[in-house]
């Protein structure tokens, strides 16, 4: 099937930021795992290990794909929610570590309009700021209240 231009134009994938914190909570794991399987091999070990591994590979394949008038949310090819960005009300920075769409603890929190299916999002693209623009871009309502703190912690736009 062939693509319109225009449409390829009006989509744009941005993948997930990774946050230092969460990387050493993976590698401490990792080692942790390693070593009660080095240890003794049952069969607890090998399925924590099989779970260690299966949260890395969806973590490290998490993605947003903003096409046309959606944001859609991916984990590698696969489709986890879709939102229309005239339903996004506003854009907000949190901390906050639920789990969510994000490989990192810096993200943003998007609150939609009442009624919708998917009420609110937390999400960590990596071009945050190109991410925000291209929101716009399609919903200029969008209320967007993101400023990055300033701190030791917080250098080479990774964030504790």
């Amino acid at each position: 099937m062939h693509e319109d231009p225009v449409e390829k134009q009006n989509k744009e994938v941005f993948r997930s930021r990774y946050s230092i914190v969460l990387i050493l909570i993976i590698v401490a794991s990792l080692v942790l795992v390693i070593r009660a399987l080095i240890q003794s091999p049952g069969i607890e070990v090998i399925i924590a290990f099989i779970v260690f591994t299966l949260v890395v590979v969806i973590v490290s394949g998490i993605n947003y794909v903003i096409d046309g008038d959606h944001l859609i949310f991916r984990t590698w090819s696969v489709q986890n929610g879709k939102i229309d960005i005239h339903s996004i009300v506003k854009v907000e920075r949190t901390y906050f570590p639920l789990a969510s769409n994000a490989g990192s603890f810096k993200r943003l929190y998007g609150k939609t309009k009442k009624g919708s299916k998917i009420p609110i999002f937390l999400i960590s693209p990596q071009n945050e700021e190109r991410f925000l623009e291209r929101l716009k871009q399609v919903n200029p309502g969008i209320e967007i209240k993101v400023r990055n703190k300033k701190g030791f912690f917080r250098f080479w736009d990774w964030d504790i």
